[in-house]
């Protein structure tokens, strides 16, 4: 994980961020906010939804964000947790880093990023994980097996929909084992190839803020600088990170600490697309809505979620696939019945076709952009069909 410190602002419990118009917003969807209530009392977590009205100013939410990490200072210390016993052995196959469908928040006194799967294939055993630090985001990819659990890449701004799992580019290179087993005191392995990996304490119950864990896994990795402590709990994951240092005279120490988390949840964050207009000023304008997005999620079924919460599409429309070919063209094939869909939008067809050509334009940053049913060329009932069914985002579109 990240030791620098960085400095956000806090909204609500989970990463909330306001003020530059590209980071991200993060919240739970609709959906999944009422089987989350159904799992509060027995799950202990807590979900705040984000101020849509009179949000707190910057100065308020800096203080927020001061009185949130400065209560949590310390707080992680073994010395007052439940040890198991010593000759207990813990399943490796409890304690994945993260888990399909969980979104974690991680804290320090300066600092949060927020993390989520995007792709896990069980059969494989690998997966890929986002972390949303700011405006910026890192990809990792993990493999498993019944022996260890392994860090195998991280890249920096990778695409949403872009699967690292699947283009090879895992290299023996760089990678780090997180966990092996035996998962029990004492067990030592190669972390990198030169620093070595212990476990150090097995815990019987763990409390950090608000949130308790059962069966904590605390290893420690002895770097020529500090001493990585790392915290994990059965079907949780990755809790807690320390770097401890020590000289003569003094010791300090950074970390980052879970501080929420919510399992079968989305991610929705904030995703600008072309909204039609009313006036008669501009055919269209750039608005920020939320993008929800689910650990193995597709591209065409986001955009289908997105389109419909627009009403751009009803509810019986599929966008069976979203591409791009060689040559820079980008297509988007929906189900029968959809231009009779665009048509019942109050822009129509003439509103939501350039506005799905320019939202699909901009985020897989092309130029042309084809509309097809079931791999047929999309004829509209009023337009002009464009030459080989390819539509020109056209920049005339949107309000200056």
């Amino acid at each position: 994980m990240m030791k620098s410190s960085i400095k956000w602002l806090l909204i609500s419990l989970f990463i909330l961020l306001s003020g530059c118009s590209s980071e991200p917003m993060i919240k739970l969807s609709e959906e999944n906010q009422a089987k989350l209530e159904e799992k509060r009392q027995q799950s202990q977590v807590r979900v705040d939804e984000p101020h849509t009205e009179a949000s707190p100013s910057q100065s308020q939410q800096e203080e927020t964000v001061a009185d949130v990490n400065q209560s949590m200072a310390s707080t992680i210390d073994p010395s007052s947790w439940t040890r198991l016993p010593d000759e207990t052995v813990l399943d490796l196959s409890n304690f994945l880093p993260f888990y399909p469908y969980q979104l974690k928040q991680f804290n320090n006194v300066t600092g949060m990023y927020t993390t989520y799967v995007d792709y896990f294939d069980e059969a494989n055993r690998v997966m890929q994980v986002r972390e949303i630090v700011g405006a910026d985001t890192f990809v990792s990819a993990y493999r498993w097996d019944e022996t260890q659990i392994q860090m195998t890449l991280r890249q920096e701004n990778i695409a949403l929909f872009e699967n690292m799992l699947e283009t090879g580019q895992q290299t023996a290179d760089n990678v780090m084992t997180l966990l092996s087993a035996p998962l029990t005191v004492g067990t030592t392995w190669s972390y990198d190839g030169t620093h070595q990996s212990e476990i150090l304490g097995l815990y019987e119950e763990v409390t950090l803020g608000e949130l308790t864990f059962t069966q904590v896994i605390e290893t420690s990795t002895q770097f020529e600088d500090y001493d990585l402590r790392q915290y994990y709990a059965a079907e949780d994951g990755l809790i807690g990170t320390r770097y401890v240092t020590s000289t003569e005279a003094t010791e300090a120490e950074d970390f980052w600490q879970i501080t929420s988390k919510a399992h079968q949840v989305m991610m929705i964050v904030n995703q600008s697309i072309a909204q039609p207009q009313t006036d008669e000023n501009s055919l269209l304008a750039l608005e920020k809505v939320s993008f929800a997005f689910q650990t193995n999620d597709t591209m065409a079924r986001a955009f289908q979620r997105l389109f419909t919460e627009q009403g751009w599409i009803t509810d019986d429309i599929v966008i069976n696939s979203i591409s791009v070919d060689e040559t820079g063209i980008a297509t988007i094939d929906f189900s029968s019945g959809v231009v009779s869909a665009f048509n019942q939008h109050h822009s129509k067809e003439a509103g939501v076709i350039p506005a799905i050509v320019t939202t699909i334009g901009q985020f897989l940053d092309v130029t042309q952009v084809r509309l097809t049913v079931n791999n047929n060329g999309l004829l509209p009932d009023t337009l002009p069909y464009p030459p080989k069914g390819v539509y020109e985002v056209d920049a005339s579109w949107l309000a200056n």
